[in-house]
C-alpha cells in the first residue's frame, strides 16, 4: 500500500491550508513521517498548558506515524548518488544543496517501493526526480488534487 513520505514543510503546509487533507490521510494510515522531522516539528508545536509545556494534539496524532530510518546502507547510497561537499559543510547533489534530513528522506524512499516523498523544497524536489523518478516524488498541491475526500 502507497505511503506518503512527508517533509517539515508539507506537514506545515498541511496543517495551515488543508487540514481536512491531513485528517484524511491519518484516518486512511497513508503517511510516514521521519524521526527527524519529528523532531524538527516538536520545536514548533511546543505550547503553555498551565504552566506546563505541552505537545498539540495535531502533533501527537502523526507520532503514531513516525518511522526511524535504518541506515545500514546509507554509504553505499551517498556514494551511487556521488554527494559532493562544498569547504563549508554543505552537501550537494548535482547542484542541489540539501540538508541531512534532505537525504534521509530520499534515501527512505529510494529503497522503499511504497513511499512517496511529498515536499516543497526545490532543491529536495529537482534531486528527488532524478533520484527516484517523477513518479514517485509529490508537491503539495499534487497531494492535495491526489486525495479523494
Amino acid at each position: 500500500m502507497k505511503k506518503y513520505l512527508l517533509d517539515t514543510n508539507i506537514v506545515i503546509g498541511l496543517w495551515r491550508k488543508y487540514q481536512y487533507v491531513m485528517d484524511k490521510l491519518i484516518q486512511d494510515k497513508k503517511i510516514k513521517i521521519l524521526k527527524e522531522v519529528c523532531e524538527e516539528l516538536v520545536v514548533k508545536e511546543r505550547r503553555q498548558f498551565r504552566g506546563q509545556q505541552v505537545l498539540s494534539e495535531r502533533f501527537c496524532k502523526l507520532l503514531l506515524f513516525d518511522m526511524e530510518v535504518d541506515r545500514k546502507n546509507i554509504s553505499e547510497f551517498y556514494s551511487l548518488l556521488d554527494i559532493k561537499y562544498s569547504k563549508r559543510g554543505n552537501t550537494y547533489f548535482d547542484k542541489n544543496k540539501l540538508s541531512e534530513n534532505d537525504l534521509l528522506l530520499l534515501y527512505s524512499c529510494y529503497f522503499d517501493d511504497d513511499l512517496i516523498l511529498v515536499t516543497e523544497d526545490k532543491y529536495l524536489l529537482n534531486a528527488a526526480k532524478v533520484v527516484l523518478g517523477e513518479d514517485k516524488v509529490l508537491s503539495l498541491i499534487m497531494l492535495v488534487d491526489s486525495i479523494k475526500l
